[in-house]
């Protein structure tokens, strides 16, 4: 015996969107502060200064970061076929550029009337 049947199916394939964009990179952090520096001398030493070179500069900013990642496609519906999966997001924009550097300190001179003498301890 044969039987000839028609089954009528709907299907519905579901199509995933897709992934969110990533989020912009960050700002690098301002550099470091250089910092004071006094420099004391005594009366007698005062004519050697100019062989003294202080500096206190200041630190270098950071590099702005890149831009995150996109969100991964969401995944596609199952059924008879399966829905297809979404794209991916685009990535971030990155900040261009560094952060700005930290100040350069002072550097102060001043006279002293005291006066250091290392001797060792025997």
């Amino acid at each position: 015996m044969y039987v000839d049947e028609v089954i009528e199916v709907v299907v519905e394939v579901v199509k995933q969107g897709p992934g969110g964009p990533g989020g912009p990179g960050g700002l690098g952090g301002p550099g470091g502060y250089g910092g004071n520096i006094t420099l004391y001398f005594t009366d007698d030493a005062m004519p050697f200064l100019y062989i003294i070179t202080a500096s206190s500069k200041g630190g270098s900013g950071g590099l702005h970061g890149s831009g995150g990642s996109g969100g991964s496609g969401g995944r596609g519906g199952i059924g008879n076929p399966n829905g297809r999966n979404g794209s991916n997001g685009q990535s971030g924009p990155s900040a261009m550029g560094w952060a700005d550097s930290g100040r350069s300190g002072q550097i102060r001179i001043q006279s002293t009337e005291e006066f250091f003498k290392y001797e060792p301890k025997e």
